[in-house]
Order: C-alpha cells, then sequence, then structure tokens
C-alpha cells in the first residue's frame, strides 16, 4: 500500500531537508571580508543576541509546520495551519525555485519562535541585477523584547548582499509606520515611494496548491 504525504514515518523524500544551502549561504553572510568591503551592514547576531547558543538561526525546514511555524505566522497575518500535503507541496515549489526563497527561522528548544522571509527577484535592468524583498518578519508575542526582529532582518539583509550568484543592488520591504524606525535603526532603511496593493477578488475561486512544475524550455 501506498504510504500517504503526511504519516509521521515518511519516504526518504520527505526528508526534513532545509529550504536553502545553509553552509554555503550562511558562510557567505558571516565572512569578515563582507564586513570588510561593507561595514554600514548590521552585524551578524552575536552569541549574546542568541542567549548563550540557546536560539538557534536556521533555514526553514520542511517539517517546521509541526514545530509552530504557523503559530507564529498567524501573530502577523491570516495563517491557518494548512494539512501536511498543502504544506509539503508548497514547501518543495518554494524549495525547487532554487535562488528565489530564504525564509529564515529563530528556533528555540525545539520551536519556531520568529521567522521572516527574502525574495530575491532577478530584474531585466542595471546589468540583469536583481532585487531584495524582505516579507514576514514577525516574532512570537512570548519572545518580542529579546531582539529577535534586529536578528531577522541583520542575516536577511546580509544574505542579500552576500549572495554569490546574485548580485542584489537594493532591498526593499513593506512595513507600517509605527515599525519605520525599528527599521531605520536596525539596518538603515531609508523611505521611499508609495507602497500600492491589490487584492485578488473574494469571489474568485481559490487555487489548490500543487507540487512543482516543470516549465517547458523551447
Amino acid at each position: 500500500m501506498a504510504q500517504r504525504l503526511d504519516e509521521p514515518h515518511a519516504p526518504a523524500a520527505l526528508a526534513d531537508v532545509p529550504l536553502f544551502d545553509e553552509v554555503s549561504v550562511f558562510g557567505a553572510a558571516q565572512t569578515d571580508r563582507a564586513t570588510f568591503e561593507a561595514p554600514q551592514l548590521p552585524a551578524w547576531p552575536s552569541a549574546s543576541e542568541l542567549h548563550g547558543g540557546i536560539v538557534c538561526v536556521r533555514a526553514l525546514r520542511r517539517r517546521d509546520h509541526e514545530r509552530g511555524l504557523f503559530d507564529v505566522l498567524a501573530q502577523l497575518t491570516d495563517a491557518p495551519v494548512p494539512d501536511s500535503r498543502t504544506w509539503y507541496a508548497q514547501f518543495d515549489a518554494m524549495r525547487a525555485a532554487g535562488d528565489h526563497y530564504y525564509t529564515i527561522v529563530l528556533e528555540e528548544r525545539g520551536r519556531i519562535v520568529a521567522c521572516a522571509t527574502l525574495l530575491v527577484e532577478r530584474k531585466m535592468v542595471r546589468n540583469c541585477a536583481c532585487v531584495g524583498h524582505i516579507e514576514d518578519v514577525v516574532v512570537h508575542r512570548s519572545c518580542r523584547g529579546r531582539g529577535f526582529g534586529r536578528v531577522l532582518v541583520a542575516v536577511l539583509v546580509r544574505i542579500a548582499f552576500t549572495l554569490p550568484h546574485a548580485h542584489v543592488y537594493k532591498v526593499l520591504l513593506d512595513c507600517d509606520d509605527r515599525n519605520v524606525p525599528f527599521y531605520e535603526r536596525t539596518a538603515q532603511f531609508q523611505r521611499k515611494d508609495t507602497h500600492m496593493a491589490l487584492y485578488r477578488p473574494a469571489s474568485m475561486a481559490r487555487v489548490t496548491v500543487g507540487p512543482p512544475r516543470a516549465r517547458a524550455m523551447i
């Protein structure tokens, strides 16, 4: 009998893999060279900021929906817990995108306490450079005031500007007006332009999340 995707003892294909290569991405972001070339970048989190190693900074992993990921996201926006099949399909699609999604989490004693995402957009302008977008920055309410927001932003900004395969020339983010001082202070973000949004009409049917599909190359 075929094994279901949401069974606890999943096959090797459903291993608890990271969203991206932590060794190369974190390694480049932590280097002294990056700090020397761009001292204005926010510093990599210190041991004290990570509470002596109790808190771990790492990539999102495939089974993090079992570690409280959606408990954290629900404190930012509408984030119902998906069934395992839907979650695995979404994670696999993000991972298959290769160098586009960089979601990091802070884990403390086996539970997710904060998370944020860097999206890398490949552009045609500026000699085919890239733009980073920081999205969904949230810290669990029980852990706020411990500097975790700074940790998330600092790590993602350093990742963006040190990716070995993408020339990111700027990083953008949207936030409430009340959070502007935090981002100005944390990573020297500046106000620029006006954010606009258009939401999908509620009358339109929801698209079911499916596995990543290969693109036809003509």
